[in-house]
């Protein structure tokens, strides 16, 4: 068999190129397709790792995926400590500036940093009382047609049990 020209090996997630180029990729807000497109992985491929390292992380039973997981949550950390500073800085002297890296943290993490919409509906009840005085021609024909109604909408009364017997 003929010696190959070259070699090609597949990424994993303990290689340091990876996990550097991830861990930087995300301090500076980029998201994890992005993250992976520069280090040169699949999104999905970055995603598992992610989650595997996650779960080693939080089970204490570290391996290979545990190291890349930490570095991109540092990551995130790094990332949100530098846009506080920001949004410190430049809130309180009137300056619109804070803005722009609020907007980024809340579109990167709203759970966290979004605007909370709570909608409460209080019910309430409504009742309206009409007294209508009607002749007596008038009243009994009222009273026909609302008896037609009634028994339109409610069931027919059942027969009593003990008549059957």
């Amino acid at each position: 068999m003929p010696a190959l020209a070259y070699r090609s090996t597949l990424p994993r997630p303990d290689d340091p190129d990876i996990i550097a180029t991830v861990a930087e990729a995300v301090r500076n807000g980029h998201g994890f397709r992005a993250a992976a497109a520069m280090a040169r992985v699949s999104r999905t491929a970055l995603y598992d790792w992610h989650q595997a390292g996650l779960e080693e992380l939080r089970t204490g039973e570290l391996g290979s995926h545990a190291e890349i997981a930490d570095a991109i949550e540092q990551g995130y950390a790094d990332f949100e400590r530098r846009n506080l500073a920001v949004i410190e800085e430049y809130k309180g002297k009137g300056q619109q500036r804070y803005m722009a890296a609020f907007i980024h943290m809340d579109k990167r993490n709203p759970e966290e940093w979004g605007q909370r919409q709570q909608v409460q509906v209080d019910q309430r009840t409504l009742g309206v009382n009409v007294s209508i005085v009607l002749g007596p021609e008038s009243s009994e024909a009222l009273a026909q047609l609302l008896q037609g109604r009634a028994q339109k909408l409610l069931p027919p009364p059942e027969a009593d049990s003990r008549e059957a017997t």
